[in-house]
């Protein structure tokens, strides 16, 4: 773990900033809108037209048509709408991650920002995995190591059962999007063909992402269908006590930044080792699961020590008693200060 000097923590939070300024400018503000003309007594004025957040048609004086300043405002209005905002967040991006900030690869980058701009994580999907815990670090000012970090998986999840109120609960055209980034990408199919696909793969890339969900009961594990996903998704036990609480905005950072949905950071280690003992003993990704949990712990432990203690008491509470039981298996594998930071 390396934590970030105060020049790079300080340009995270400027460049979160921007792009949640962005966002809601791209979704709500005047760069959803679009410049008009309109004719008032034989006069011609510019405007630009946008809804405001209950839906309503607004338009915003500019000014005369053959006016300067009007039009210098009109094309300014249209160029950031056209991207010259993402330009400043390339920008301070680049700034960001020659300061020593935490970062993702290329391509990982370039299917998580068109799944992004698709609406999965406005429409409640959650960033889970290694690439969560690179957004969660350097939401926290740190950078992992290279080996904790790496992965080939984009993992997702959404439950199934609990909506927000302001979630946009439509059906996203997953395969389509990832398609548009790589068209090499195609359904990997279940054993049982009669269950839907709950991944995709790139045959060039070698990219794989995979779709989860909440389960029902701990027996539950059978694919089914989710909204937004439009696709299979894999019920996991214990992922309801990732995502149904505490979930959070992050920057997902590449060539770019964008804003993604990620788990609370200690639940996110708790999480971590529960699941590392539902792996095969000898696995790698078990293996993997523990040194995330140690390194986060020992972060959090210096810079946010509360959190593991709502993490651990919500894992005591959980509905399923598997949980901590897992949890304090797990913990075993643990160096002694990172049992001491849990508590265990």
């Amino acid at each position: 773990m390396e934590l970030h000097p105060p020049e790079t923590q300080t340009l995270y939070a400027q460049l979160f900033e921007l792009v949640v300024s962005r966002e809601i400018d791209l979704e709500l503000g005047f760069a959803n809108g679009l410049a008009v003309e309109r004719q008032v007594k034989g006069h011609a004025y510019l405007y630009w037209q946008m809804r405001d957040l209950e839906g309503r048609l607004k338009q915003v004086y500019l000014g005369p048509k053959d006016d300067e300043r009007a039009i210098a405002l009109r094309d300014r209005f249209v160029s950031f709408k056209k991207g010259a905002a993402r330009a400043d967040v390339e920008r301070l991006t680049a700034a960001y991650i020659a300061s020593g900030g935490a970062t993702n690869i290329g391509t990982h980058f370039k299917v998580v920002d068109a799944l992004a701009r698709a609406g999965l994580f406005r429409a409640g999907a959650v960033l889970v995995g290694s690439h969560a815990f690179v957004s969660i670090g350097a939401s926290l000012g740190v950078t992992w190591s290279a080996l904790d970090a790496a992965t080939a998986d984009v993992d997702l999840c959404r439950d199934e059962f609990v909506s927000v109120a302001c979630d946009e609960v439509h059906a996203i055209d997953v395969p389509g999007v990832l398609k548009s980034v790589d068209p090499t990408f195609f359904l990997i199919p279940e054993f049982d063909l009669k269950t839907p696909s709950t991944s995709m793969a790139s045959r060039d890339k070698k990219i794989k992402v995979d779709l989860l969900t909440t389960t029902k009961t701990p027996r539950d594990t059978k694919p089914r269908i989710v909204a937004p996903f439009g696709l299979g998704a894999q019920p996991l036990r214990y992922m309801d006590y990732l995502v149904r609480h505490g979930v959070q905005r992050s920057l997902f950072i590449g060539k770019s930044a964008v804003l993604v949905n990620v788990p609370e950071a200690g639940r996110f280690a708790v999480h971590k080792l529960a699941i590392a003992m539902r792996r095969h003993e000898t696995s790698i990704k078990s293996g993997k699961d523990i040194r995330q949990a140690d390194a986060l712990i020992l972060a959090l432990a210096d810079l946010r020590p509360g959190a593991l203690g709502l993490a651990m008491r919500a894992a005591t509470k959980h509905h399923d008693g598997g949980l901590i039981k897992d949890v304090r298996a797990a913990a075993k594998k643990l160096p002694e200060k990172t049992r001491a930071a849990l508590g265990i």
